[in-house]
């Protein structure tokens, strides 16, 4: 099948991510390039001559590709300052326009409540909405903040079964009927991990750890419902590999070792949407 390039191999953003072997969303060029088609490309109108506040920005991967999909302006917010100072080298080092991004270390919520209503066309969250401990706030606040778009991607209530010390107990105190009531999970991870630093940190045990925060589909969709957007998911069904995936083909090591990474996409784990204010 071929694929349109978005970003090149040799690209700053790609050869410096150590996270392309990871399991869930590695950062590849094949993977980067799909990522790109479904949330930004399949919704051009959203990102061309738009100002775009990208939460959760990393060092700018898709802040950079948004601009070359024609986004007047972005703004990238990060908690982590090596990550934005990463974000403005690699920035220069592509020689792009100054005037027209900006990055900013701060927390996503304390940065975002700063802003005034409508300031933004469209607002990108990939990614972040499960480090937030109160994620329904802050799809509150991009629904403020935002005059016309959000395209948010997630993981959602599912993916607690697949990782982390409390899995197993997880998996075998809850039935799966379960995560069809609108529920917020939360789980505890370390605060520093290999690649950035988590936000809302604090310590328990002698050990700096986070409270992660996964909503089940139905409470997600009745957040959005709650700030009048109204949603449309996002389809991965051209790039699925194992169209009839289960979660519980996911649970074991081997079971994710042998797994494409579009599985989190067909088993629920993750989930996509295009947000529109009504």
């Amino acid at each position: 099948m071929s694929r349109k390039t978005y970003i090149d191999k040799n690209s700053p953003f790609l050869i410096n991510d150590p996270r392309q072997k990871r399991w869930a969303v590695p950062y590849t060029y094949e993977v980067i390039n799909i990522r790109t088609q479904v949330l930004l490309a399949n919704n051009l109108k959203y990102i061309k001559n738009k100002r775009v506040l990208d939460l959760g920005c990393h060092f700018g991967t898709f802040a950079y590709i948004a601009l070359k999909l024609g986004a007047s302006y972005i703004e990238g917010i990060d908690s982590d300052p090596a990550l934005i100072q990463q974000a403005n080298q690699y920035f220069q080092e592509e020689n792009i326009d100054k005037s027209t991004y900006q990055f900013i270390c701060n927390e996503a919520i304390a940065y975002i409540e700063s802003l005034p209503d409508n300031s933004f066309d469209t607002v990108l969250c990939l990614g972040l909405l499960y480090f937030i401990p109160n994620p329904g706030y802050l799809i509150q606040q991009i629904s403020r903040v935002c005059k016309e778009t959000a395209i948010i991607d997630t993981f959602t209530a599912y993916n607690c079964l697949l990782w982390g010390k409390d899995a197993a107990a997880i998996r075998s105190r809850t039935k799966m009927e379960t995560f069809d009531l609108p529920l917020l999970i939360f789980k505890l991870t370390k605060e520093n991990k290999k690649m950035y630093k988590l936000p809302f940190q604090f310590k328990a045990k002698n050990k700096e750890i986070c409270l992660v925060s996964y909503p089940t589909i139905s409470l997600l969709e009745t957040y959005f419902k709650s700030c009048q957007f109204t949603m449309n998911k996002l389809s991965w069904s051209k790039y699925i590999v194992n169209k009839n995936k289960n979660i519980e083909e996911l649970i074991s090591m081997e079971g994710k070792q042998t797994s494409h990474w579009t599985d989190i996409y067909s088993t629920k784990a993750r989930i996509s949407y295009l947000l529109s204010k009504v």
